[in-house]
């Protein structure tokens, strides 16, 4: 759907007038005519100002100018999960073929990352069969990108467990620096919070207490809301663990409560994850 076309359509359902809207823009009401009938483009300044008015977020509108679909690129990762979960290898191959091919016509990384993890679910993500140089190119491009945006929290989450500790540790600055600056930015919220857990466990595999401080404090500062049930049972779970590295026998509690609860809510995967985590570091600690 053209942007002038789609412009109409929201206004339209909004119930507002051309005169309206172009009396909150500052223009006039031919201009909006025209911009409507899509014989004169519009700045990005001026269709935030008539979103805004509107009460439409970009998220909405860019789903709306897709015909209501989600878009290509969006769509592609769940597919991909979708296939990995089943073991649908063959379909895989075909992604990575088609990936190959836009990244050929286009040059967009977007498809080069795509045709990355393709190779690496082929692989099944072992790390011995996984070339080095998808390790150093995913790093090289994580690292240039000064102000990470979701994509890359979404490139950082799909590669996590393929990068070194150390380059983990070294990444993950700019995750922090994304969640803290983007804190009131809800949308955000579950992928960070899958990478803040996942980061926490690292931390504690190679035993850098220092780094399960910072991501724990983060975690805090982003998932202090009630409704963030989830992320401050993690958060409880894991404090108790770092209370056991302290020697702090509260933190075995702390720990077991935070496993209750998923036992209540039927959650046995996770229950028996972090429960086996938790047996493990008090081994560790005997």
């Amino acid at each position: 759907m053209k942007i002038g076309t789609l412009i109409k359509r929201i206004r339209k359902s909004k119930s507002l007038t051309q005169e309206q809207v172009a009396n909150a823009m500052m223009i006039t009401r031919p201009y909006l005519a025209k911009i409507e009938n899509n014989h004169h483009q519009i700045s990005s300044e001026k269709l935030t100002y008539i979103l805004d008015y509107c009460n439409v977020n970009y998220d909405e509108f860019l789903f709306m100018k897709n015909d209501f679909k989600v878009s290509e690129k969006t769509g592609t990762y769940s597919e991909i999960i979708d296939m990995y979960v089943k073991n649908d290898f063959e379909s895989v191959n075909k992604l990575k073929e088609h990936s190959q091919y836009k990244f050929e016509e286009t040059q967009d990384i977007y498809y080069r990352h795509l045709v990355i993890l393709c190779e690496c679910i082929a692989m099944k993500f072992d790390i011995e069969k996984i070339p080095e140089f998808y390790r150093q190119e995913l790093t090289e491009y994580l690292m240039s990108v000064n102000e990470w945006t979701y994509y890359e929290l979404v490139l950082f989450n799909n590669f996590l467990y393929l990068f070194p500790p150390n380059t983990t540790m070294l990444l993950a600055d700019n995750l922090i620096d994304r969640a803290l600056k983007y804190k009131e930015l809800k949308s955000d919220y579950e992928i960070i919070g899958m990478l803040l857990f996942n980061l926490i466990n690292i931390s504690f595999k190679i035993k850098n207490y220092k780094k399960i401080d910072i991501f724990l404090n983060v975690a805090k500062k982003l998932y202090s809301e009630q409704n963030r049930f989830f992320e401050q049972t993690m958060i409880k779970y894991y404090t108790g663990l770092r209370m056991i590295l302290d020697k702090k026998e509260e933190g075995i509690e702390l720990s077991r409560q935070a496993l209750e609860v998923f036992k209540l809510l039927d959650h046995h995967d996770l229950y028996t994850f972090y429960e086996g985590r938790l047996h493990q570091l008090l081994k560790e600690m005997e």
